[in-house]
């Protein structure tokens, strides 16, 4: 195939989500993405696949591009974290399962937030804040009534904070560690 072969077969599988699994699911709750988070505005009914790829290109470079620039001081078994969590939160289909990806970043924000000396309380509860987004304000343990969290694609912000205590706290504390 070529790839304008492959991309076309690539956005007729997308397309196919919706299509199979309707929209509900694709733009529902379930999906906890930062691309779905976009696409609830503007293309609830996931009608245009196309949209996917293009916001998806842009979280990629955006988010890759930060990430890239404000983690070249971290040591490296830290920036993947961040890598395997970006690869979650960027993911057209990111159903919670997908979230087991970014609990290494969540884990050194917890870290990196304890080693803290000046606002370890702030970056701790910033640190929990995120974790908690992630792994435990479901409905499962917490009832219906988080559907509007799920809506907003709380995992990927609680893995943005995270990601955010890592960036804040990770240079300042990893050489203290050692």
């Amino acid at each position: 195939q070529t790839y304008t072969e492959l991309y076309s077969s690539w956005v007729v599988a997308m397309g196919s989500g919706a299509s199979r699994l309707g929209p509900d699911i694709v733009r529902g709750q379930a999906n906890h993405g930062l691309v779905a988070l976009v696409l609830r505005w503007l293309d609830p009914l996931a009608k245009k696949p196309h949209l996917d790829t293009q916001i998806f290109l842009v979280l990629v470079l955006v988010l890759g591009t930060l990430w890239t620039r404000l983690s070249k001081r971290l040591e490296i078994p830290v920036r993947w974290a961040g890598w395997l969590a970006l690869g979650v939160v960027v993911h057209p289909l990111a159903w919670h399962h997908s979230f087991v990806l970014t609990y290494p970043l969540a884990t050194y924000s917890l870290h990196f937030a304890l080693a803290e000396k000046k606002q370890r309380k702030f970056y701790l509860a910033l640190s929990l804040i995120g974790f908690a987004l992630i792994g435990l304000i479901i409905p499962n343990t917490i009832g219906s009534w988080v559907r509007l969290f799920e809506l907003a694609s709380s995992k990927s912000l609680g893995v943005l904070i995270c990601a955010w205590v890592v960036l804040r706290c990770g240079r300042k504390v990893q050489g203290r560690l050692a």
